[in-house]
């Protein structure tokens, strides 16, 4: 799935931000999801893809002047990251955490938490925003079904996180006042805020 320039821009943003990141996982990183900048907030830059063939397309995109080349490109799913514990100061996803089931986000956040020293990024889809109350009316005219269990609070946000070992640092909004996604810095307990 392809990393639309609005995602990337607030993924960026949200990775300026942290303190002390010299290493950063990207996951996936093949084909479309690369973030545009990423290479600027690290010294070693790695990333993972299930698929070869977008992991050649990312190769090849970063051969032709496109963002620097990570340092290692390595076929994985996210679920069985090759890895060892605290290996990166910072493990980003472009992929939203609405892809994934309820169970499915907290294994998720679990390998992304077990990989890092300290931080995680990754996009939310939120019950805020005016995107969102424009869905509840559609909702109550009968016109959609919001999926509520893909679309968080805050304070589910969190107790997801802390389940995971992780503490909500804070969230970068994805676009406007309309929009109902959020970039979510999770922070592993050890270390102090931002």
């Amino acid at each position: 799935m392809a990393v639309d320039e609005t995602t990337s821009r607030a993924l960026v943003a949200a990775i300026s931000r942290l303190a002390g990141v010299r290493s950063i996982l990207q996951t996936p990183c093949g084909g479309g999801s690369r973030i545009a900048g990423i290479e600027e907030h690290a010294r070693y830059l790695a990333g993972t893809d299930s698929s070869m063939r977008r992991l050649s397309r990312r190769a090849a995109a970063s051969a032709t002047g496109n963002g620097r080349p990570p340092e290692g490109l390595v076929r994985a799913t996210w679920r069985d990251l090759p890895f060892g514990e605290a290996t990166f100061d910072c493990v980003v996803s472009a992929t939203g955490m609405d892809r994934f089931s309820p169970n499915g986000r907290r294994v998720r956040l679990a390998e992304l938490r077990r990989v890092t020293r300290r931080w995680v990024v990754v996009p939310y889809t939120v019950t805020y925003g005016g995107r969102y109350r424009m869905l509840r009316v559609q909702e109550a005219l009968g016109r959609t079904k919001i999926d509520r269990a893909r679309r968080l609070s805050r304070e589910q946000i969190e107790w997801e996180m802390r389940r995971c070992g992780l503490s909500l640092a804070y969230v970068q909004p994805i676009g406007g006042m309309m929009s109902d996604r959020w970039v979510v810095v999770g922070e592993a307990p050890s270390h102090n805020r931002l």
